[in-house]
């Protein structure tokens, strides 16, 4: 299965729900949730994470792919990703002394910041804060980095170090 091909899978997956269940005007967070649930129940974790995160063939950046993750992260699954992501990065420390990431954070907004907040603050505090994790990342690269970034870099900032705000990259 490509990943073209999940993609699609997904997005007809998330329509049905959409169908079956009218969309929140209010209340989005929950039913967003819901949505991702189902999705993640439904189709391999593997092939989801394995289409969304992954490393980037012939170099040390593990990329994470945010408009693909989204649609199948809720809390149910946020140990499993940090656990996924933990062995890519194992991997690439096997022959490389340092590794990279590479994040597409687009269509990123504030509510999503909201939404994500206790995975992103315990992500930080893996791979951003003064940790030996930390000193493995070499460089953080943001691409389709939302208006609202210099907002989201205040809001997690007590979780991440000056350190590795420098290792940051817009791109």
């Amino acid at each position: 299965m490509t990943s073209e091909n999940i993609e699609e899978q997904m997005q007809a997956y998330k329509n049905l729900y959409y169908e079956k269940n009218k969309k929140n005007t209010i209340f989005k967070t929950t039913q967003k949730f819901e949505c991702a649930k189902e999705l993640s129940n439904h189709f391999s974790s593997e092939k989801l994470l394995q289409s969304s995160v992954y490393i980037i063939p012939n170099s040390n950046f593990i990329y994470m792919d945010y408009p693909r993750i989204k649609q199948f992260l809720c809390p149910d699954n946020y140990e499993l990703v940090c656990n996924y992501f933990f062995d890519l990065n194992q991997i690439l420390l096997k022959t490389n002394s340092h590794f990279n990431i590479r994040v597409d954070l687009k269509s990123f907004t504030m509510t999503a910041a909201q939404r994500y907040h206790d995975l992103i603050t315990h992500f930080c505090s893996l791979y951003l804060d003064s940790t030996e994790q930390s000193t493995k990342i070499e460089k953080i690269q943001i691409l389709n980095s939302p208006s609202v970034m210099k907002v989201l870099l205040k809001l997690f900032a007590p979780f991440i170090s000056q350190e590795s705000l420098n290792k940051i990259q817009f791109i």
